[in-house]
């Protein structure tokens, strides 16, 4: 398998096509895959940047971005099943932190099995951990210039 490139987007700037994929993709994980009824399209998107892995014009990795309440927050992210094992998570983070690590203080809500996974890139638990649509997760912080 070839490496994937990955491409920052503003909302508006998604074709339908790309736009259609990255959805579908965190459909068939966040809903499907994880068993988990909840309204994906929260109005966040339209505000978001968003981080699309491509493998021949193929969306395999996503992440999305915005800034709220003085933080940088990530989240949405999510590769495809069918890549999975092969560093496209950890290639999705070292693109994602080395990009906004330098703007400020990032924040995430992560499912709380994968923080040692985002702990790779300077996150860190902070209090306890919280339900979120039925799933266990724990808000996670990274400050600013933290070592990815």
């Amino acid at each position: 398998m070839s490496n994937p490139s990955f491409h920052w987007f503003n909302f508006g700037d998604l074709s339908g096509e790309l736009l259609y994929q990255m959805l579908r993709l965190r459909s068939l994980v966040f809903v499907v895959e994880q068993d988990c009824p909840y309204l994906d399209l929260d109005n966040r998107d339209q505000e978001a940047r968003h981080l699309l892995g491509l493998l021949n014009d193929e969306v395999v990795a996503c992440a999305r971005t915005f800034e709220a309440e003085g933080l940088i927050w990530l989240g949405r992210i999510v590769t495809a099943p069918e890549h999975r094992g092969r560093g496209l998570g950890r290639a999705l983070m070292t693109e994602a932190t080395s990009r906004l690590g330098e703007r400020g203080t990032m924040a995430m809500n992560a499912q709380t099995h994968l923080a040692s996974f985002y702990g790779q890139f300077g996150f860190e638990p902070v209090g306890k951990p919280f339900l979120e649509d039925g799933i266990p997760h724990i808000l996670l912080k990274r400050n600013q210039k933290s070592p990815a």
